[in-house]
């Protein structure tokens, strides 16, 4: 059985890399990708869910080995989100009470990363291919931190 290894290079406007740190109402990121993070994005690429990954591939995932080269490591920057609106809130006294909170997000700009992944042949082959026709979209960032514009039309 012999090795091979996958190169990704992750640049892009915004990126965050999460980290077992992070709070809820305070997500920091990491100063670069993290194999959790990575293994999620090669999950997109393959269309496994994450109810489906640990039985699936995670196993084989976990056993890849990864180095991470910072090319450009970026700036941080912060983005405020409002979480739950038109949602309840549980309050100290037991009960609840209508209300959202305000979250803070860390996220790199304009960072760019070179990710080398060393594993089996067959396993480095399936995960290239997928990640040249992804079943799911891949995001350096989560979905809701992307602001489509509207169209005029709309």
């Amino acid at each position: 059985m012999s090795a091979n290894t996958l190169f990704l290079r992750l640049e892009g406007p915004l990126q965050a890399w999460g980290q077992h740190e992070s709070k809820f109402v305070i997500r920091r990121t990491a100063e670069a990708p993290t194999k959790s993070g990575v293994i999620g994005l090669l999950c997109a690429a393959l269309g496994v869910s994450r109810a489906d990954a640990p039985n699936d591939w995670l196993p084989e995932l976990s056993d890849l080995h990864m180095g991470v080269r910072i090319d450009v490591p970026g700036i941080r920057w912060w983005d405020y989100h409002t979480v739950g609106a038109g949602m309840e809130m549980r309050i100290a006294k037991g009960g609840t009470r209508p209300g959202a909170m305000l979250t803070r997000r860390e996220y790199l700009c304009d960072a760019s990363f070179l990710v080398a992944l060393k594993g089996e042949t067959a396993l480095i082959a399936d995960l290239e291919a997928a990640l040249q026709r992804p079943k799911w979209t891949l995001y350096l960032v989560q979905p809701n931190a992307i602001k489509v514009p509207k169209s005029r039309s709309q």
